[in-house]
């Protein structure tokens, strides 16, 4: 568990670095920060709705002491690459340079 925290807890915070450091410069910064604001609000709510799904499965199971513990490291698996994508979809398609949104 302490490795997990170790490198997963690094390899979150550069996500959100390198999510934040490359938004596009040239963008309307209003639909930046909505769209910045949203993919993280939509991230959460997917950290929470699987960790919900996961202490029901495991509450009649004779590890379900241990679900916090995967709960934690499955969030920390599954928001960085949330972010990573949503932070290529941003610049690729939603923000492409020299041009609004769309």
């Amino acid at each position: 568990m302490i490795i997990a925290l170790i490198v997963l807890l690094p390899i979150l915070v550069l996500s959100l670095w390198w999510f934040y450091k490359l938004s596009p410069r040239d963008a309307d910064q209003r639909l930046l920060r909505l769209y910045n604001s949203a993919v993280l609000v939509v991230g959460a709510l997917i950290s929470a709705g699987l960790t919900l799904r996961l202490q029901a499965m495991m509450a009649d199971t004779s590890d379900r002491a241990w679900w916090p513990v995967l709960s934690a490291i499955f969030s920390l698996l599954v928001l960085p690459l949330w972010i990573a994508v949503c932070g290529v979809v941003r610049n690729l398609l939603v923000f492409r340079s020299g041009q609004g949104p769309g």
